[in-house]
């Protein structure tokens, strides 16, 4: 399971390279490449690729919106980030005991990469119903680690948007590590406060071919 947790003092940070404090928990490897479990596929072989590549699209495009609705600054500041990925995880499945994932879909340019996140402990809206996250990437270099290489969030935290500020670089957004702005969505909408658990981040091999 998981072995490093990253949370020192409520601050969260990004495995790409950034120093790691030991808490003696354990963790799983970091992602690298294209990952997949056993129950995620036998769930996602229920719709063709084509037809879950569209509905995270429409997923995505209705987070969006529904932060531009309440922060109307954030659609040029988000459109102007190295990219940005959302992703569902109010559908997840159960991985093993106490864990569930999600699916989602990372965007920078304009070039889609399909991805999945597997999640080993329960944190705010993990299987709630229409439970997503976004991230927002202000950094190019950030945005390709996650992408390529994968990412991993041990341990769990909180962090909140500044009250009446714009909570950094992207508006209404809670930064959760360096260069990484988030907001989290639970089945009573955006929610102030965002609580990243245990989770890892990978490509998904199938979504990807033949979009």
């Amino acid at each position: 399971m998981f072995t490093k947790a990253l949370m020192a003092a409520g601050t969260l940070a990004l495995i790409l390279g950034m120093p790691v404090h030991a808490t003696g928990e354990t963790a799983p490897e970091q992602a690298d490449g294209d990952t997949k479990t056993n129950a995620q596929q036998a769930n996602q072989n229920k719709k063709s690729p084509a037809e879950r590549r569209a509905a995270i699209r429409a997923m995505a495009r209705e987070s969006l919106n529904e932060i531009y609705g309440k922060h109307p600054q954030a659609k040029e500041q988000i459109q102007k980030a190295a990219g940005y990925a959302v992703f569902n995880t109010g559908s997840v499945q159960v991985l093993f005991l106490g864990a569930g994932g999600g699916e989602g879909v990372a965007v920078s340019g304009g070039k889609e990469t399909f991805m999945g996140v597997a999640q080993a402990k329960a944190g705010l809206g993990l299987g709630a119903k229409n439970s997503r996250l976004v991230l927002v990437f202000t950094d190019k270099a950030t945005y390709d680690k996650f992408v390529n290489k994968g990412w991993v969030f041990e341990g769990q935290g909180t962090a909140a948007a500044k009250a009446g500020d714009t909570g950094g670089a992207i508006a209404g957004a809670a930064l959760i590590a360096p260069k990484v702005y988030a907001y989290q969505f639970t089945e009573h909408g955006l929610t102030a406060e965002v609580t990243v658990a245990g989770s890892k981040y990978f490509r998904d091999k199938e979504l990807n071919q033949g979009k």
